[in-house]
């Protein structure tokens, strides 16, 4: 991934947010990313949300040295993962973290936005951006800068023939799709992260990272299809305001 120079809607979801005194390179221990769709509710992973008890918006950069007076930290008042969702199979792999209090809007600090009623047709023509603190390559630690990688979306059929790996029913069109470019790929702690189209500084999300095969090898990587669940993301943000 490049490092990032965007400002943008990710936020950093943590598992710990710990002493100084009990670290010798830094006190956030970094786990999965997240975006902001409301004031007080995140967007991610599914398979993130267990121990996650932190979470901090509106910087770009994760290490203790930064000085960022941009940055707002939030303790977390729920974890609300899809009701459907099983470790073991794979499937829903999206959840909701719903913030202590609402965070406020800022220049690097606001929702992205949810697909509209032609989502799946608009993803269909879109050239994405996802951006994250992975791994920039197999065996590699995380980052300390937000880093970004511009994919497309594959056909279902190519999907199928080389993404479907690890998952005990192929993958179901209407729940995933997969999305990569030669040798651009997200990577371990990339997940949880949005994929999105910019549109006059607009974000857009269509897919959430949930798992690949391996990272940049040529193998797409597999996305939650957010059109599928703009209900359910709404109707659980109503139920828990």
């Amino acid at each position: 991934m490049d490092e990032i120079k965007w400002n943008s809607n990710s936020g950093i979801v943590l598992k710990k947010l710990a002493p100084l005194s009990n670290y010798t390179s830094g006190s956030i221990e970094f786990k999965c990313g997240g975006t902001l769709i409301d004031l007080q509710f995140i967007l991610t992973s599914a398979h993130c949300v267990d121990h996650i008890n932190f979470v901090i918006l509106g910087d770009r950069d994760i290490s203790l040295k930064s000085s960022s007076n941009s940055r707002q930290y939030f303790n977390i008042s729920k974890h609300i993962p899809h009701e459907l969702y099983l470790p073991t199979m794979k499937y829903h792999d999206i959840a909701l973290i719903k913030l202590s209090r609402p965070a406020m809007i800022s220049e690097n600090v606001r929702p992205a936005l949810l697909p509209s009623i032609d989502g799946n047709k608009d993803r269909n023509d879109s050239i994405f951006i996802i951006a994250g603190w992975g791994a920039i390559g197999p065996y590699e630690g995380f980052e300390e800068k937000l880093r970004k990688v511009e994919l497309k979306s594959y056909t279902n059929d190519y999907c199928k023939k080389v993404g479907s790996s690890g998952l005990p029913y192929g993958i179901n069109e209407t729940l995933l799709f997969c999305a990569g470019d030669e040798n651009k790929d997200t990577c371990e702690g990339d997940s949880g992260g949005a994929l999105v189209t910019n549109s006059s500084n607009l974000f857009t999300i269509f897919g959430i990272a949930t798992s690949g095969q391996g990272c940049g090898l040529g193998v797409p990587g597999l996305y939650v299809n957010v059109f599928h669940y703009v209900n359910w993301i709404k109707e659980t943000i109503r139920r828990n305001m």
